[in-house]
């Protein structure tokens, strides 16, 4: 794990990572088109994902190299996600709070960017920092999710 190749390799783990967490999310949400037996959308959706990674990458590894295709695969879950939710909510509605769950991975996501471009050369004052940060933003959750935790537990 050392290196200039790893290193320079790095950059790509938080796009990929919000890329799962968005396929992730298609998943859960693949849920309406197996109870309403439309399970033919699945179909759809996932050609429509196919021919989405196959043109971003097309179009961006020539440009960016790897990033490109991070960055593509990023972008074909995001969109499998959303068409997925938006073609549930005509045939199976579920309120889910999208708003709050995009807030949540838009904060969480510059939260890593900006505490990322934080250097900090030792690694024991690193890791303390990080752990610090992420103690601070679980507690903001908790304070704002409360109330819906306690309706839930009790």
């Amino acid at each position: 794990f050392s290196g200039a190749a790893y290193w320079s390799g790095l950059s790509v783990i938080p796009i990929l990572l919000l890329g799962y967490l968005f396929l992730g999310i298609y998943y859960n949400l693949t849920v309406w088109f197996k109870l309403t037996d439309k399970t033919y959308f699945g179909t759809i959706i996932a050609v429509g994902g196919a021919v989405v990674t196959i043109v971003l990458n097309y179009l961006l590894i020539p440009i960016a190299g790897y990033m490109g295709s991070s960055i593509a695969t990023l972008l074909c879950y995001f969109l499998m996600a959303a068409s997925c939710y938006v073609i549930g909510q005509k045939y199976y509605p579920i309120p889910y709070k999208i708003l709050a769950g995009l807030a949540y991975i838009l904060g969480t996501t510059i939260i890593v960017y900006l505490v990322n471009a934080i250097v900090i050369d030792n690694q024991v004052i690193a890791t303390a920092f990080h752990l610090v940060v992420i103690i601070i933003y679980l507690l903001i959750i908790y304070l704002v999710e409360r109330k819906n935790l306690r309706q839930h537990v009790g």
